[in-house]
């Protein structure tokens, strides 16, 4: 099979960990519509990590497989063609698109979700991943100072839910303000 079309694209992304790493792909597009990325990775520790995604369509059904450097198979991701056309016919009518590739939703302004976009089929875009970024630690901004100004009555609310969830002893953690409860 040959390919038809290859793209090299290079960003810089901070992990969940807090470690900056500096990551390139290489997209090959082939003619039966396949495309298979390899992306490589290098941290700030000169930690290298590679995988590769192949897409392709199997009769209804887009298959989007991640593979580890050894070539095993870690994620599978099935998503219907009518999903897919549906998703995008939903983007196309509700959202816009910054000349720079940023696609946000008309009715609140949001960054639209990588893997929205990626089940639509849309190319994600360095300036898309550094905007949906920089909208996800404005929220998780709001939601520390809202939790920060909660009255004693609704954090007295808050626990007794937490209790009820999960029963007393237990120890719940909220990832987003570091805060921990024991019950």
């Amino acid at each position: 099979m040959e390919s038809t079309k290859q793209t090299t694209r290079s960003w810089n992304e901070v992990r969940m960990d807090g470690r900056e790493e500096s990551i390139t792909s290489l997209r090959s597009e082939y003619d039966d519509g396949s495309t298979l990325e390899t992306f490589v990775a290098v941290d700030d520790r000169n930690e290298i990590r590679r995988w590769n995604v192949r897409t392709y369509v199997d009769g209804d059904v887009i298959m989007v497989e991640t593979r580890n450097a050894a070539g095993e198979l870690c994620r599978t991701k099935r998503i219907r063609v009518a999903d897919r056309d549906r998703t995008r016919k939903h983007i196309e009518d509700g959202a816009t698109v910054t000349s720079d590739g940023v696609y946000r939703w008309i009715s609140n302004g949001a960054v639209i979700p990588l893997d929205v976009l990626e089940e639509a089929g849309y190319e994600i875009t360095e300036a898309h991943r550094a905007a949906r970024d920089r909208d996800v630690d404005e929220a998780i901004a709001a939601y520390r100072k809202a939790r920060a100004s909660m009255t004693d009555e609704e954090r007295a609310e808050e626990l007794a839910e937490m209790r009820a969830a999960f029963g007393p002893g237990e120890t719940v953690v909220d990832v987003l303000s570091g805060e921990r409860f024991e019950l």
